[in-house]
């Protein structure tokens, strides 16, 4: 790789904060650089700033840094938000984001346009138009803040691709972009469509309330144009496991070929949970180690 790329980790905060603190050093002793800005780091920003601002400081004392942030998610979080009322919060609440991201440093922050599991009333294009105006008003503090903003390729009705592709096309601006989420496209493989228990299913119902189930095998091949960042994880293409790459049933040597390519590649992000699977951080560490040798393998061809 010519440029810069930053591989960074999501670590879950879990119940114990000590406990977080002292993971978070280990990466640094196993060679890591970076760490992700969580979404529930972001929380206790807005919460309490001066204790993120410590934990800030100890991380560079170990010679760590943020890089990547993700935005909090849920219904109220997310843009393409139908329900008025709580619309202006979930702007102000964003805003802070970015400007919290550029206070610790950070130049990324992924943000979901959502789902509408609660919403199953709206047509689809209704989603689109709410995600555009929230855009509208976003994009300018993104710019102010000096922060990329990239929508996350979900597998709920908001975030199919096609509706991502609308929002970087409608706006050009190097302060929008794409995080790919190589987890999530993998459960859009058209392989999985028969299976009845798989999230997506749950998403967009059985018969497809909304149309046809977008199945996609190209998801990546579509956004890679616009990727800034990406959320590398593995599953068996049925459930949204996060966990580590080459674990499951996603063909790693495809998607670091192609993401060598991504001409706006700034992020590489660990999104692998071990919570759920108890892996340590020196097997996190070495994975990645070898997702960038990957890459960069990918790059000098």
């Amino acid at each position: 790789m010519n440029k810069e790329i930053l591989f960074t980790h999501y670590w879950t905060l879990g119940e114990n904060p000590e406990m977080f603190l002292s993971q978070f050093l280990e990466f640094a002793e196993h060679g890591a650089k970076h760490i992700v800005l969580s979404d529930d780091l972001v929380r206790i920003g807005m919460e309490n700033l001066p204790v993120l601002v410590k934990v800030k400081k100890q991380l560079e004392e170990a010679g760590l840094s943020f890089a990547d942030a993700h935005a909090p998610f849920g219904r109220c979080c997310d843009l393409s938000l139908p329900l008025e009322e709580y619309r202006p919060l979930m702007i102000l609440q964003n805003t802070f984001v970015l400007k919290l991201c550029s206070i610790m440093g950070v130049k990324t922050c992924t943000i979901h346009l959502g789902n509408a599991r609660y919403e199953q009333y709206y047509p689809l294009e209704t989603f689109d138009e709410y995600t555009r105006q929230s855009l509208e008003q976003l994009l300018p503090a993104a710019e102010k803040y000096g922060v990329v903003l990239n929508i996350e390729n979900v597998w709920a009705q908001p975030s199919r691709v096609d509706a991502i592709l609308k929002m970087t096309d409608y706006f050009k601006t190097p302060y929008l972009g794409v995080c790919f989420d190589s987890g999530h496209a993998n459960l859009m493989r058209t392989s999985m469509k028969k299976q009845q228990d798989s999230p997506v299913y749950e998403e967009w119902g059985t018969e497809g309330k909304w149309g046809p189930l977008p199945w996609d095998d190209s998801v990546l091949e579509k956004l890679l144009p616009h990727i800034v960042s990406c959320h590398l994880h593995d599953n068996d293409g049925m459930s949204d496991a996060h966990n580590l790459p080459f674990t499951g049933t996603i063909d790693w040597s495809h998607v670091t070929d192609l993401l060598a390519k991504a001409p706006r590649l700034q992020c590489v992000q660990n999104e692998a949970s071990p919570g759920r699977w108890g892996f340590s951080v020196g097997e996190a560490c070495r994975t990645f180690d070898r997702i960038r040798e990957m890459l960069q393998a990918s790059s000098r061809i």
